[in-house]
């Protein structure tokens, strides 16, 4: 009877993650293909001016901070479904914001950052998932380095210091490299409890969607440090 209640747990774990994948790799490429429209047809160049960055880029990051907050306080009480149309459309979102990448760096040096990022992200992913050493307490530590890559982010639009944007973006690399750990971690942990307290299928699909939403996060920002991090060093 035990080994029949472990059997279940553990294909209904392999369920929950293949959801939380899945769900996120649609979400990625969606917001490729959202960056490359807005790329295609000339839409990208109203998020620019020529001194920098249009009010419209501005309102189009801030809308998308607020968005995600929102969204991650009510999606443990909305329907799974509603959860992940939202989520679809927040991915459809943050490509067009990331079209601005497709004019700041070439073609070759976008894939060649994607390919790093993904075998990285999949190395780290792993790692979470199967290690023994409990990472949870890594949280706070990197919660915090990343409220201070904002805030060096933010002070770098100013004063635009290259060896500091080196170290940014070297930084930023690996706090999202530790934070796709942390997470995958703590989205066993998750389905664990639920398991534990006989939780609804609903409110395990709604979590797996808060998982391909976090993990779709963690991948962005790998992505966009990754590549600005080998553009830094290519031009050295």
């Amino acid at each position: 009877m035990v080994e029949i209640l472990i059997a279940k747990k553990i294909d209904g774990m392999q369920l929950y993650f293949k959801t939380i994948f899945v769900n996120m790799f649609i979400g990625l490429l969606i917001s490729a293909l959202s960056a490359f429209l807005v790329v295609s047809t000339g839409l990208v160049h109203l998020f620019l001016t020529p001194t920098g960055l249009s009010p419209l880029a501005w309102m189009m990051w801030i809308g998308l901070f607020v968005f995600v907050i929102v969204f991650q306080v009510k999606i443990l009480k909305m329907p799974s479904r509603k959860a992940r149309m939202l989520f679809f459309v927040y991915s459809a979102l943050t490509g067009a914001s990331l079209s601005l990448l497709g004019i700041a760096f070439s073609l070759n040096m976008i894939f060649q950052a994607f390919i790093v990022t993904s075998l990285m992200f999949g190395g780290m992913a792993m790692w979470g998932f199967r290690t023994k050493k409990n990472l949870q307490p890594l949280g706070m530590a990197l919660f915090m380095g990343m409220i201070g890559l904002v805030i060096v982010s933010v002070l770098q639009i100013f004063f635009h210091n290259p060896l500091i944007y080196l170290i940014v973006n070297l930084a930023g690399v690996v706090i999202f490299s530790l934070f796709t750990a942390y997470d995958m971690q703590a989205l066993k942990n998750i389905y664990n409890q639920l398991v534990v307290s006989d939780s609804d299928h609903e409110l395990i699909s709604r979590a797996g969607i808060m998982g391909s939403l976090t993990l779709y996060m963690s991948f962005i920002n790998l992505f966009i440090y990754m590549l600005r991090l080998m553009s830094s060093l290519g031009n050295r």
